[in-house]
């Protein structure tokens, strides 16, 4: 084999569809996606921000975390988001309520 054969793979970019391979990087790369998707500024919802928008985005990413990882507690979710379970649970039901067109009010089953 030639040395002008060898492809050198480290210079080829990895494909942007590539999921990464950490649950910890996952996790990262969902909040960052609902994020952008959302408009808000990266980071956000894991702060303690309440804007309308900011909160629009951190409910639907713990539930697209919920959704892609069931077995995280919501106590583990709340670490994640710097949030209490309780508020994890409120923020699950938020944002079904939001997908049903039915929205969730506290007090209300």
């Amino acid at each position: 084999m030639e040395p002008r054969d060898i492809i050198h793979l480290e210079a080829v970019d990895p494909a942007p569809w590539t999921l990464p391979k950490t649950r910890r990087e996952q996790i990262q790369r969902i909040i960052r996606d609902t994020e952008q998707q959302h408009g808000v500024e990266i980071g956000s919802t894991q702060k303690d921000r309440r804007l309308k928008p900011v909160v629009a985005a951190r409910n639907e990413a713990m539930w697209q975390v919920k959704r892609h990882f069931p077995e995280l507690s919501t106590p583990s979710i709340g670490k994640i988001f710097g949030r209490d379970h309780s508020s994890v649970i409120h923020s699950l039901r938020c944002h079904e309520g939001v997908l049903s067109g039915v929205p969730y009010r506290k007090g209300r089953k």
